[in-house]
């Protein structure tokens, strides 16, 4: 992570500030159609927030306003979404598979056949949603430097976050003042915690009288957190599940300092060499039986190129009724059509096609100096200075396991509020998951969901998120009908 202090980064942001001002209005910006979906589709927005004048840097957006508010009078919130990665699209992935508004289904198990839906559990139940594809080159995002701007860090992510933010706020002044929520998973568990820092440290230097950033909480979803714990945690975890023989698992905590590895990182630097890397590649080998992004799910089925095949066979339980194992491959041939493109204002009326991946660790370099920091102490700052937070994890994803993510938790040594108890999802009357309530964080597990939490059990995730937002306990019995 680079030296400079994250005061002086946000300092330097008021002069970004100042240039996204110049950005015009929101209506340019307005998707009037979508190709696939024949429905309303008042509300949703997106295109290009500018961070760098100089660099002529852009970040795409994603805006998906709030609906099915019932009869609140109240505006609703907003909540910004990213994705992890680094590299992943949250516009492609969080949009369009996990929790916001569209997905796609399926005509029988041909994988080209495609119709985009309304997704029932979108968290636009709960608030305004706004995804940016951060850091640049990552979806649709792009830079006029071609080479400088292909090195990442967290600080000048972080930046860059806090930039796209202010410039949503110019071209979208009626959001300004509603209160604000951050979320996201898997390396958001960087992304977020240290945009949530970004604000308020940006928050403090506003001139006297000026408005702050009105961030209530964070969420985080399955977070790469702290390298020692979460690694740890990991390799228990295959063990105990017995994906993994005990040779490799000896041989991991033998070889493997797991505060200087990502051990789930196969593509980019990761710190994980010699006998670790034998170990590691040989963990990934005997757990191939499974996703260790979800345990509990079948996977799309590929031909000798990758692909997936045309023909798919019946998976027989999925985790939910909406659950689709090739949504990716969905995903990804309606986002690289040029209609598409066009539509949602990724590229100008009769410009060609632009190549689009969800995600592609390639695409740029991330610093493993970022990769290997430890998020506790900007967890322990934030707590104290009264921004809540809500740590979500998927019993069945074996990336950052449960164990991962309860130890680092409890590493904080919080005061408990109410002790472990399971939650129910009330819109099902079913068991959630457990949940721990300490002064300032909440801890919540979501029953047999993977590492994309929110795609493998869509309802119970939305009860979460809406019971964060309001600020409410969650529910331990069903309401009633």
């Amino acid at each position: 992570m680079r030296s400079a202090s994250l005061a002086t980064v946000t300092a330097g942001l008021l002069l970004v500030a100042a240039a996204a001002a110049q950005t015009e209005g929101a209506g340019r910006d307005a998707v009037s159609a979508l190709p696939e979906f024949d429905g309303d589709l008042q509300g949703l927005y997106s295109g290009y927030l500018r961070v760098d004048n100089e660099k002529q840097r852009d970040l795409f957006y994603m805006l998906a306003e709030a609906e099915n508010m019932g009869n609140s009078t109240e505006e609703p919130p907003l909540l910004l979404w990213t994705q992890g990665g680094p590299g992943c699209s949250p516009v492609g992935i969080g949009a369009f598979q996990e929790l916001g508004p569209f997905f796609f289904r399926f005509k029988g198990l041909n994988v080209s056949d495609l119709e985009l839906q309304r997704n029932p559990h979108s968290w636009t139940n709960a608030a305004s949603m706004l995804f940016i594809d951060s850091p640049a080159f990552t979806g649709f995002s792009k830079s006029g430097d071609n080479v400088t701007d292909r090195y990442w860090d967290d600080a000048n992510t972080t930046a860059d976050n806090l930039a796209a933010l202010l410039a949503f706020y110019d071209r979208f002044p009626e959001y300004r003042n509603r209160t604000l929520y951050l979320a996201g998973e898997s390396y958001s568990g960087h992304f977020i915690p240290l945009l949530a820092q970004a604000i308020v440290e940006y928050n403090k230097q506003l001139p006297a009288g000026e408005a702050p950033i009105p961030l209530d909480a964070y969420a985080i979803v399955n977070a790469w957190s702290d390298p020692a714990l979460d690694n740890k945690g990991a390799v228990e975890y295959w063990y105990a599940s017995g994906f993994i023989s005990r040779d490799t698992y000896d041989g991991l905590l033998k070889h493997c300092n797991f505060s200087a590895t990502v051990l789930w990182r196969t593509e980019g630097e990761s710190g994980v060499k010699g006998e670790c890397a034998k170990y590691r590649d040989t963990a990934h080998k005997e757990a191939k039986g499974y996703s260790l992004y979800g345990i509990n799910a079948d996977s799309c089925k590929l031909d000798a190129d990758g692909n997936p095949e045309e023909e798919q066979p019946e998976w027989p339980s999925p985790p939910n009724p909406l659950f689709d194992p090739c949504a990716w491959a969905r995903v990804g041939a309606w986002f690289n059509r040029q209609d598409v493109q066009e539509a949602i204002h990724a590229i100008q009326p009769g410009e060609a096609a632009r190549k689009w991946k969800e995600c592609d660790a390639r695409a740029l370099t991330y610093s493993v100096e970022s990769l290997l920091t430890s998020m506790i102490p900007v967890h322990e700052a934030l707590i104290k200075d009264g921004v809540r937070v809500l740590v979500i994890s998927g019993d069945t994803d074996g990336v950052v396991p449960t164990l991962s993510s309860r130890s680092w938790v409890e590493s904080l040594g919080l005061p408990v509020k109410q002790a472990l108890r399971p939650w129910v999802d009330a819109a099902t009357g079913e068991t959630g998951g457990y949940a721990t309530d300490y002064e300032g964080l909440s801890f919540a597990t979501l029953h047999e969901a993977g590492h994309a939490a929110p795609y493998f059990q869509p309802s119970a995730a939305l009860q979460l998120i809406s019971s964060f937002i309001k600020d409410e306990p969650l529910p331990e019995t069903a309401s009633a009908a």
